[in-house]
């Protein structure tokens, strides 16, 4: 079900189009958002955080499932840039891998258990979003890993071991239980898992 942003049911107003504002608004509330979680905050801290009137929300988004929906999607397509560097071939394979992973890691910094929870309590259906960016970045690393080891950069490991290391790494960040009780934050664990596993399997005479 649709939870209105205010509240209430929304008026049915024609919404505007302007990606620069939506921009501007999403990017004020996410970050509050991906710290702190969304489900309990109030329609006068939805503005205050946004700077902006009920109004002029309502103007941008129809709903709080429409800002939700839009913050997570920003997000995703962040992420997905990742492949961007990994398969850029203008590159060596271990400048590849440190420039994709720096973006994941500069993606998920800021975002916290809570509200991966809310998201997966409240929006299920883009809580599942991550899980098949996390299914399709798997195969994409796969892919990755046994180009590299082919051309000599990597160790002589098997890339499907190496993908499903990373499979498993990546489903625990999203069982949302497995952070609640930890000191670190997912920025810090992504660094310190990648910043390992690039160590891993590098070749000493790679660049």
């Amino acid at each position: 079900m649709s939870i209105d942003i205010m509240g209430r049911t929304p008026v049915n107003k024609k919404r505007v189009t302007n990606k620069a504002k939506q921009d501007e608004i999403a990017h004020r509330l996410g970050q509050v958002f991906f710290e702190h979680g969304f489900s309990n905050t109030s329609t006068e801290e939805l503005c205050d955080i946004a700077k902006k009137s009920k109004a002029t929300i309502y103007k941008y988004f129809q709903s709080k499932e429409e800002i939700i929906t839009y913050i997570t999607n920003e997000k995703l397509s962040e992420i997905e840039r990742f492949q961007v560097f990994l398969f850029a071939e203008e590159l060596s394979f271990s400048e590849r891998y440190k420039k994709a992973v720096m973006l994941v890691i500069e993606a998920f910094e800021g975002i916290s258990h809570y509200f991966l929870t809310d998201l997966k309590n409240d929006y299920p259906e883009l809580f599942e979003a991550l899980a098949t960016l996390k299914n399709f970045s798997i195969a994409l690393l796969e892919d990755f890993y046994a180009k590299g080891v082919k051309a000599g950069a990597f160790r002589n490991i098997d890339p499907k071991l190496l993908a499903a290391n990373d499979d498993l790494f990546f489903t625990a960040i999203l069982e949302t239980e497995f952070l609640s009780d930890k000191s670190f934050s997912i920025h810090e664990l992504f660094e310190s898992y990648f910043n390992a596993r690039f160590k891993g399997i590098l070749k000493n005479n790679s660049k």
